[in-house]
């Protein structure tokens, strides 16, 4: 196996690694309750839903792959 090869077997099990992560986290994340988290009434509570702060993150993400 050339280094060209080991280099690109690398990056794409990389991109697949940290891709799945991001999917997985923004999921959490949208899961997270912010407000009236005890009530025992789950229509009550809140989650967190705050897409421009998930869109920054991604693009920052995107930018260190450059």
């Amino acid at each position: 196996m050339s280094a060209f090869s080991r280099q690109a077997a690398m990056l794409s099990a990389g991109m697949l690694v940290t891709g799945t992560a991001n999917t997985l986290l923004t999921k959490l994340q949208d899961k997270q309750c912010v407000r009236n988290c005890d009530d025992p009434d789950i229509s009550n509570h809140e989650h967190f839903e705050q897409p421009v702060w998930q869109t920054l993150n991604m693009f920052y993400g995107e930018m260190l792959c450059l």
